[in-house]
């Protein structure tokens, strides 16, 4: 008895002819990584060509078994000349590879999902892990240690700039400069509430007020465009409580006017000599425009507090 049709379209398997082989094999390895190509060859045999099975699975029958009929008509034939019955026994069973055998169901969950294919990995790889943006991986310690380095790197940084900054000899000067036109200011802004004041002082604190502050804008924005800026607490460093007290008991005594007078000339002196120290080490020509415009405006106010006219040379 031969096997069916059925049987032997069941048995057997489409044969792809060797070019088709070769280009689904270039295919695989243009569009897989160097460390999945080893895995190609196996999954071909396995998956595209395999081993044929059709030859494999027939019976083999030979002529005079195909011939053979059981005697029906001479039922005394001797035992010895019966016809034998005929068996089916193939040389060779096919054994069903991975994808053909049968997915074993768990019988309390009917729809547990079958396992994946054995080289699922080669055809679906999957996404590269993310890799952290510190370094470390997931140990926290050593996330810390780079985060408190970078920290006291950019410290150190920071410091190095500011050292260089603060070590421009004219940023120096001009700081005391601004700091000399406060005290000043301080002075004459308190001059304005004093009953009593003579037409040379009024007219000194008139002019001395608005130029003063100009200047010390112009020259506090110079600073600051060359990296130094001067907060509050060390614009008034310089300003002296004991002037301020001097003043005040001169106006108690009556004597407020001659005393600012001389208050005035000795600041406005100071002044001058710290202008004339600044001006050498501003090598820029904004700079020294600022110092020389600043120096020739604290000659022109000792000449009025004085009440003389003068024609000396006011360049620093």
């Amino acid at each position: 008895m031969q096997p069916n049709s059925s049987q032997r379209s069941r048995d057997s398997r489409t044969r792809i002819p060797p070019q088709v082989e070769r280009q689904m094999a270039q295919q695989m390895k243009k569009s897989m990584p160097a460390s999945m190509q080893r895995y190609i060859g196996p999954y071909m045999q396995q998956h595209v060509t395999g081993p044929t099975t059709t030859n494999a699975a027939r019976p083999n029958f030979s002529p005079q078994m195909r011939t053979m009929q059981p005697n029906i008509g001479n039922p005394t034939l001797p035992h010895s000349s019966r016809p034998q019955s005929l068996e089916f026994k193939p040389t060779h069973e096919a054994q069903p590879t991975i994808s053909e055998q049968p997915v074993p169901m768990d019988p309390q969950n009917p729809s547990t999902t079958p396992p994946p294919e054995p080289y699922d990995f080669i055809l679906n790889p999957p996404p590269p892990p993310k890799k952290p943006l510190l370094p470390g991986g997931s140990n926290k310690i050593v996330k810390v240690g780079f985060i408190l380095g970078g920290l006291l790197i950019l410290f150190i940084l920071l410091s190095f700039i500011k050292g260089i900054v603060t070590s421009n000899p004219s940023v120096a000067t001009l700081t005391v400069v601004a700091q000399d036109q406060q005290a000043i200011l301080q002075i004459t802004k308190q001059a304005k509430e004093v009953t009593g004041l003579n037409e040379t002082n009024k007219n000194f604190v008139a002019t001395a007020n608005p130029a003063l502050t100009t200047s010390q804008s112009e020259i506090i924005a110079y600073l600051a465009k060359n990296g130094k800026k001067i907060n509050a607490k060390e614009l008034v460093l310089k300003t002296d409580p004991q002037t301020t007290k001097e003043l005040t008991s001169a106006n108690e005594a009556n004597n407020y006017n001659e005393t600012f007078k001389a208050v005035m000339t000795r600041m406005l002196a100071a002044y001058s000599k710290d202008l004339e120290a600044a001006y050498p080490t501003v090598k820029g020509p904004k700079g020294k425009t600022l110092l020389n415009n600043s120096y020739t405006q604290a000659q022109l106010l000792l000449v009025q507090i004085s009440g003389q006219t003068s024609t000396e040379n006011t360049s620093p």
